[in-house]
């Protein structure tokens, strides 16, 4: 049972002077969060949806998503302090009905773009593999700075891979590795729960990601994926 689960817990602060998340704000007319909430209810394989989502914007968002009739979101979770604190809140909703192999795909609100491909992929690497990180090639050179002030080296590209979402795991496996982060047997930095799945050990299959695949981060990402939503049309 392949189930959906998407963040949309940020503040958005790199927005600038926009005090709406920006996972609310208006692409093509509409909130951010009802595109990616829409491709995975657009998915065949995709057995549900859940949102973690503060409760000041749980009403707004129900109300979107009546509008929209997605009946796949089934799943509610409130956000935590991080990310992961986040997602570890999305898992706890998903306890009692995930049977261990059951899979989960969470991705960014932020991320409005996702393809039918990539949640596809994604989902038979997942049922082979176990633990998927969607990612796309660097194609600039990356260089390494300790100190952010001086150049240090430069890695070789062609091993070098941005990530992206959705990231899918088997439940057990995310389950298990978020229980090792919260009592301090994983004690290494984690900003993504692909490194947080490897760090117990499990093998991590690369799903190819797309650019237009973005995060909306800044004000000029949301014009880069209103340019991108009026070129397909």
């Amino acid at each position: 049972m392949p189930i959906a689960y998407v963040l949309a817990g940020g503040t958005g602060t790199r927005m600038g002077s926009s005090p709406t998340p920006k996972q609310f704000l208006s692409l093509d007319g509409q909130p951010l969060l009802l595109h990616s909430l829409r491709a995975f209810a657009r998915c065949p394989s995709i057995d549900a949806i859940g949102l973690v989502i503060a409760d000041a914007w749980q009403d707004a968002a129900r109300q979107w998503i009546a509008q929209a009739h997605i009946p796949k979101v089934r799943f509610w979770a409130k956000p935590g302090a991080t990310r992961a604190d986040s997602a570890f809140a999305a898992l706890c909703s998903l306890r009692d009905v995930c049977a261990p192999d059951d899979l989960v795909l969470l991705h960014d609100a932020a991320r409005p773009l996702v393809s039918q491909r990539i949640i596809e992929t994604n989902i038979t690497l997942g049922r082979q593999y176990g633990a998927v990180n969607t990612v796309i090639a660097a194609q600039d050179t990356i260089l390494h700075s300790p100190d952010g002030r001086f150049m240090h080296h430069t890695p070789d590209r062609q091993t070098l891979f941005q990530m992206q979402t959705p990231q899918t795991f088997r439940f057990a496996w995310i389950w298990q590795a978020h229980q090792a982060r919260l009592d301090g047997r994983i004690s290494q930095p984690i900003t993504d729960d692909c490194t947080l799945v490897h760090a117990m050990g499990h093998p991590v299959a690369l799903c190819p990601g797309e650019k237009r695949n973005i995060k909306v981060t800044t004000p000029e990402d949301l014009l880069f994926a209103q340019a991108l939503l009026h070129s397909e049309g």
